[in-house]
């Protein structure tokens, strides 16, 4: 049985993009060249109704010229009809040619009545020259004024003509206008299904396999090296989910080859005499500092293996967030106990808030009010105050489910540094807190527990370089302030 062949999720979004472009472009294409040339052909319905137009002006000025010249026999009237002769001629050449008016051949008519109407008047004009013929004349004019009635007779017919056309070009320009609504309404159903397909595809190939995987990892961190199959399409995943076993493998099978090493070294040092138990001890806790070590190590490479992949992938957010984590988990592994910097601390906290924004999303904002070029870098214990971030998301603001507020505001005034954390949550009573600040407070598994020990590390570090400050009251909020005056030698 043949099995599906894998496919990576960029090629898979890649042909899906594709796709829609190529459809997106097609209807935006044909909507536009219909309008195009719709729009054309109504521009010259328009051209042709105006030209109708100018064409039955220059018939009727053409015979008020005639009339004119009649009257006054003024020369300069014949050449103004030959001009508006000419005009007329060009309208109706215009008209037949028009290819946004219906019926082309009806024009041919007004041609050939511009011909009669002309040859008419070139008879009068020479039985008026010729004044013996006088009963004649009067019977051409009479033929000219018919000549030119008959035209002008014509005009309520083929300005309907134009009408009708007009009004079938607004037709269609109103069906394609229709149809240009029904193609967006098509686009924009295309476009939610893709989203929909998008997320559904998104789930499937990356959120929850990345879940599984975080769930594996989290085995890991207890010692726990049977992993859950993860199945997924995606050549990717797929990848990593092998990495993450084949990773989990070589740590349990390092720490069962440590642990019959150490069960091996211990029948031997049992069976040395009592001189070499100091060796034997020594060996025991090198290998306990090893065997400590060496879940931290394989989680950090794990870790690492994870943001190389999640890069590879293109998952920014969440190779991110392993870097700020693996880096969190770093420095607090190697700072808990030893001394750090304030500037350091302030790059810890500064990614320790952007996890838990992920984390809490709305509920809780952050705000670090803290100018780093102007606050002195002095030597602190490390681990201070991602623990006082920690209480006050712990206790004072635990049952808050909007508008929640922590403000981490470091300053500097002469030479005096200025820290303060506070939030927006439930607060402390006033015995509770007086209790807090005298030390004497009895706490409870896990109560400010976090506060206590590092207001403690501060004063031991410090002595009488920090004054510690608590400010609350039920339903007020909380906050933790202390004004440290360095030794001099710190200060630069």
């Amino acid at each position: 049985m043949k099995t599906a062949k894998k496919t990576t999720f960029r090629a898979k979004m890649r042909k899906t993009m594709l796709v829609m472009g190529i459809v997106l472009f097609l209807v935006m294409v044909m909507t536009n060249i219909f309008n195009y040339f719709t729009k054309i052909s109504y521009n010259q319905v328009l051209d042709g109704y105006d030209t109708l137009h100018a064409y039955y002006d220059h018939v009727e000025t053409s015979s008020d010229y005639i009339k004119s010249y009649l009257s006054a026999n003024n020369e300069a009237m014949l050449a103004q009809y030959d001009e508006q002769m000419s005009a007329a001629y060009r309208d109706v050449s215009s008209l037949r040619n028009n290819i946004g008016l219906s019926e082309s051949w009806r024009y041919d008519l007004l041609e050939n009545m511009l011909d009669n109407y002309d040859t008419v008047i070139r008879n009068m004009l020479e039985l008026y020259e010729n004044s013996e013929q006088s009963g004649e004349y009067r019977t051409n004019y009479d033929m000219f004024i018919q000549a030119g009635d008959l035209i002008m007779d014509t005009s309520g017919d083929y300005y309907s003509l134009i009408t009708a056309s007009m009004s079938d070009h607004r037709d269609t320009m109103e069906m394609l206008q229709n149809l240009t609504w029904f193609s967006f309404i098509i686009v924009f159903i295309l476009v939610i299904f893709w989203f929909i397909y998008y997320d559904r595809s998104v789930m499937h190939l990356l959120s929850r396999p990345l879940e599984q995987i975080l769930q594996n990892i989290d085995k890991i961190r207890h010692g726990k090296y049977e992993l859950k199959d993860i199945s997924s399409s995606s050549v990717e995943i797929t990848q990593l989910c092998d990495a993450l076993e084949e990773m989990a493998q070589a740590v349990a099978s390092s720490i069962e080859t440590m642990q019959e090493r150490d069960r091996l070294e211990k029948l031997l040092l049992e069976q040395e005499n009592e001189n070499l138990k100091k060796d034997e001890l020594l060996a025991q806790s090198e290998l306990k500092m090893l065997q400590n070590q060496i879940n931290p190590h394989f989680l950090f490479n794990t870790l690492n293996m994870i943001y190389r992949m999640s890069l590879k992938e293109g998952a920014d957010d969440a190779a991110d967030m392993l870097m700020k984590t693996s880096q969190l988990l770093r420095y607090g592994l190697d700072n808990q106990n030893r001394i750090s910097s304030l500037h350091n601390e302030l790059e810890m906290i500064g990614k320790y808030i952007e996890i838990q924004k992920k984390r809490l999303g709305s509920r809780v904002s952050f705000i670090l009010e803290c100018e780093r070029a102007q606050v002195r870098n002095i030597s602190m214990p490390g681990m201070i105050l991602q623990p006082l971030v920690e209480n006050a998301l712990q206790h004072g603001l635990h049952d808050v489910t909007e508008n929640g507020e922590i403000v981490i505001s470091v300053g500097q005034q002469d030479s005096v540094i200025t820290i303060s954390v506070s939030d927006n949550g439930k607060g402390m009573p006033a015995q509770e807190l007086e209790e807090l600040i005298l030390n004497d407070y009895q706490m409870k598994e896990g109560t400010h527990l976090g506060l206590y020990n590092v207001m403690r590390r501060l004063e031991m570090y410090f002595h009488e370089q920090i004054q510690i400050s608590l400010h609350s009251d039920e339903g007020c909020g909380f906050e933790v302030f202390m004004e440290i005056r360095p030794a001099r030698s710190e200060r630069r």
